[in-house]
């Protein structure tokens, strides 16, 4: 049954955030917040000057972190 799986999951996860310190339950709280408030936002790569070279996946990727 899949949503067995995905339940104990949740309770694991709950369990294990329960026993971290409230500080760091309010810092991961404040952290998934923020994550979910940009979700849906578009992400665009910074405007660079052209280098006349090829961009690598990683180069994009850690643009696309630096947000």
């Amino acid at each position: 049954m899949p949503g067995v799986e995905f339940m104990s999951t949740v309770v694991e996860i709950e369990e294990a955030i329960g026993q971290l310190p409230t500080s760091e339950q309010e810092a991961l709280f404040r952290h998934l917040q923020e994550a979910m408030r940009h979700r849906d936002k578009p992400r665009f790569l910074p405007l660079v000057p052209p280098t006349g070279r090829t961009i690598t996946q990683q180069e994009i990727d850690d643009a696309l972190d630096a947000d």
